[in-house]
């Protein structure tokens, strides 16, 4: 926003477009975190597309209030809980448009206003379950398949881009009992492809939850620790044994954001005989040029080969030097200067050689881009002050009317519309919500799991062979979700105690050696899915927002895992 961009998501003019037809035409609220670090002007946008659409909503933006978010140096952000998302509902809204929100929490409070729970009450299991509920929800696509497309995981029935293409998103059944009981349902649209079953939920129920027995949010710290699924049909999943393990939080996580220096990317291409030799030659070049202009420099870059070498080293390199290689840059440095001598030195490469050279480019200006570094702390929860701005139909239909003026009827908002509507026809409706411990309609009988495979003494394991992985990030640590396949199941714990000792030197190439000097492993075992969850740190490169990395996330941490081989005792 200092800059002089806008601080909300810039497509929240294609989303709303499609979306607040069909929530209109239903009475559904819409919910979003889409107000991103701007959630008053989110909220206008908002307000401004519902009334060139003739729809008579009330928008509301909920976010901290501004005077909290100034700082001499950068700006900071609480994540908020789903405390202000209710407020927002209670006070009428039909859209409201929020700041920083923690994900589960804008389902947890669409929960508390229709349930109409007292979320400054002690936390409860309910307050669990529906944490767990949105935190599953919050996969999307991934909970119904969108993840499992890959060779050793789901085969689609017809062509796997197609079908990855057209997935449904996933949605819950709860009722109040349920929820008081640690459990609800999770299902995706009936004939819609994709799968939804107890082995893409535990991929997903572990994503990014580091302690699944203590997964703290701003409105519980919930224990995902017993959770049990049964597959209720083919397009329906029933989730239990969620608890609290402890009261909601007394403090909230706030966001610092501070300049964190200027980033450049850089990149060329060798093809044919030598390939890798000559982008070898290349690297050698930049580093020399990129110091005599602006010293020391370059070992602020980190290089790689993508396609070879960009997502972690390789082992082979007896293969054949004769295909095409990619040299890729990537750096931070504190100043301009340091992104300007990486430029100039990969221009040189087109005028100085190695032969060959082409494909090059910048990720931006020669002089680099500005990085956003977000630092964390906790600040108490009653110094932060939860604001919401409300624009009624009648403003709604003003800021409509002044945006049309001003730039013309949107055409984009009428093809939006039209999709929606023609999207909403061809929508069968979903059947009335399951009664207490009843199946669904239609529901199937699971057949018995296959018998498990035989394991002997000294049998070597490729993990790919027996489970499936889920990676996220949090900060420096990465998030390792590993589950059996089923025939594996009975023999996941003996799998995992012949892994342990290992997992430290599976990942020790990606330790950030400038934070540590060795890496922290923990493993959290879920005795009833036949999974764990496994924590690394610190890997990532100094976090997301400042990672040099290919893969700033570490979303390919779950194939390194997978691609280990464990050798039985």
């Amino acid at each position: 926003m200092a800059g002089g961009g806008s601080g909300y998501d810039p497509r929240l003019p294609q989303w709303l477009g499609t979306l607040l037809p069909a929530c209109a035409a239903r009475g559904t609220k819409l919910i979003c975190n889409l107000g991103a670090a701007d959630p008053a002007g989110g909220a206008r946008v908002a307000a401004a597309v519902a009334g060139q659409l003739n729809l008579d909503l009330t928008v509301v933006g909920v976010g901290e209030a501004p005077a909290a978010q100034a700082r001499p140096n950068g700006a900071v952000y609480a994540y908020l809980g789903a405390d202000a998302v209710a407020r927002a509902l209670r006070a009428g809204a039909d859209v409201v448009v929020a700041g920083r929100v923690a994900d589960p929490s804008l389902f947890v409070g669409c929960v508390a206003h229709a349930l109409d729970w007292d979320l400054d009450a002690p936390a409860t299991v309910a307050t669990a379950a529906a944490t767990c509920m949105g935190h599953l929800l919050e996969c999307g696509l991934h909970a119904t398949g969108g993840y499992f497309f890959h060779p050793r995981g789901r085969q689609p029935e017809r062509g796997g881009g197609a079908e990855l293409a057209a997935l449904g998103l996933p949605y819950a059944v709860a009722t109040a009992t349920g929820l008081a009981g640690g459990g609800f349902e999770i299902r995706k649209a009936r004939g819609r492809p994709g799968e939804l079953s107890r082995r893409t939920l535990a991929q997903q129920l572990l994503y990014e939850v580091s302690d699944p027995a203590a997964y703290v949010t701003p409105d519980v710290v919930a224990d995902f620790s017993g959770a049990q699924l049964e597959e209720r049909g083919e397009s329906a999943v029933a989730v239990s044994g969620v608890a609290a393990a402890g009261p909601r939080p007394e403090k909230l996580l706030r966001l610092v954001a501070k300049d964190g220096g200027r980033r450049q990317v850089g990149e060329i291409s060798f093809l044919g005989s030598g390939c890798r030799q000559r982008a070898d030659w290349a690297e050698e070049a930049v580093r020399i040029w990129m110091d005599q202009e602006c010293p020391g420099s370059s070992s602020l870059v980190r290089a790689s080969r993508p396609g070879y070498d960009a997502l972690r080293k390789r082992r082979d390199d007896d293969v054949e030097d004769d295909g095409e290689c990619r040299l890729r840059f990537e750096g931070r440095f504190p100043d301009e200067a340091g992104a300007l001598a990486l430029a100039q030195a990969l221009a040189g490469l087109g005028v100085g050689g190695p032969a060959g050279s082409c494909g090059g480019f910048l990720g931006g200006s020669p002089f680099g881009s500005p990085v956003v570094d977000i630092g964390k702390e906790l600040v108490a929860r009653d110094a932060v002050t939860t604001h919401l701005w409300t624009l009624g139909p009648r403003l709604a239909r003003a800021a409509g009317a002044a945006a049309a003026m001003l730039k013309g009827p949107d055409a984009r908002l009428v093809g939006f519309a039209a999709t929606a509507a023609a999207a909403l026809a061809a929508t069968e409706p979903e059947p009335d919500a399951t009664p207490e411990g009843e199946a669904p309609l239609r529901a199937v009988v699971p057949e018995a799991p296959a018998p498990p495979p035989p394991l002997r003494p000294g049998q070597v394991l490729q993990l790919y062979d027996c489970c499936h992985a889920r990676a996220g990030d949090k900060g420096q640590l990465v998030n390792v979700s590993l589950v059996a396949y089923a025939p594996w199941a009975p023999h996941f714990d003996a799998i995992l105690a012949a892994l342990e000792p290992a997992l430290a030197g599976v990942f020790e190439e990606f330790r950030d050696a400038a934070a540590s000097d060795a890496l922290t492993v923990r493993v959290f075992r879920m005795a009833n899915l036949a999974a764990a969850n496994i924590t690394v740190e610190p890997v990532l490169d100094g976090g997301v927002s400042v990672s040099r990395r290919l893969d700033p996330h570490g979303k390919s941490f779950s194939d390194v895992l997978l691609s280990t081989t464990v050798t039985m005792p």
